[in-house]
């Protein structure tokens, strides 16, 4: 079979309640690479985020994180930073707000007004000089301890909102999980016949819609079978379901 890029969100995906990874996907991800295809993670968490269970379980090839950092063996292939603006608007707002909000950056994870819901570090008492270190501390995405009202969206200028029930996450606008799946396939000259995509959430639409072998978990929301090729019987194993439908694995 030619090579594949494959794609794995992680949240409900690749990884379950309490952390889990299945045992069958780990092993069907790890099947898949040595029958010559490459492996990514793409995620709306930044790098930061990226857990150690994780890429001790699976050695990915890369990964796409909060869809503007795209990283392949080591090298970073593309990287937006938020602007000092961006995250001055975030903060004031939340702190005026008493919201929880977390930074996502490259290498560490950051919170103000209780926002470790991730772990971070918390900068709080730091702020607003913390506003002089944006380029230091890499952030590449932010995520808010609630949804954002519709009519308050407009305050953050140049970030993408996307809400879910009980948080939101904002990213550099003009991008979405589809983007680095674009630019790896144009890096590594593979076709779009050639990407599989596992997710389950609709934040993931644009990275089934691009991927031609698309795969959603069980539980997904019934609309993605609407931009999915198969959807698993079951969430647990529902990656190597997935694999083992599209022959990706031997």
């Amino acid at each position: 079979m030619e090579k594949h890029l494959l794609f794995f969100d992680i949240d409900g995906t690749l990884v379950h309640r309490g952390d889990v990874m299945y045992p069958a996907d780990i092993e069907a991800i790890r099947a898949a690479r040595a029958a010559g295809h490459e492996v990514y993670v793409n995620s709306g968490r930044s790098r930061a985020a990226i857990y150690p269970f994780i890429t001790d379980a699976v050695a990915f090839d890369g990964f796409v994180c909060g869809s503007t950092y795209i990283e392949r063996h080591g090298e970073i292939l593309h990287r937006v930073l938020l602007s000092r603006e961006t995250i001055k608007a975030v903060c004031d707002y939340c702190i005026a707000r008493k919201i929880p909000v977390i930074l996502e950056g490259e290498k560490e994870i950051y919170a103000l007004c209780g926002g470790c819901f991730h772990r971070g570090v918390d900068l709080t008492d730091e702020y607003p000089a913390v506003l002089d270190r944006t380029e230091e501390l890499a952030l590449t995405k932010v995520t808010f301890g609630a949804p954002i009202p519709r009519e308050d969206i407009a305050l953050f200028s140049g970030l993408r909102i996307i809400n879910f029930e009980r948080y939101a996450e904002g990213i550099c606008e003009g991008y979405d999980k589809a983007f680095g799946m674009k630019l790896l396939c144009e890096k590594l000259g593979v076709p779009q016949a050639n990407v599989a995509a596992f997710g389950d959430s609709t934040n993931d639409i644009e990275m089934l819609r691009f991927a031609k072998k698309s795969v959603v978990m069980h539980k997904a929301p019934a609309d993605l079978s609407d931009v999915a090729a198969y959807r698993a019987d079951d969430d647990m194993d529902g990656i190597a379901a997935g694999i083992a439908h599209f022959g990706l694995g031997c």
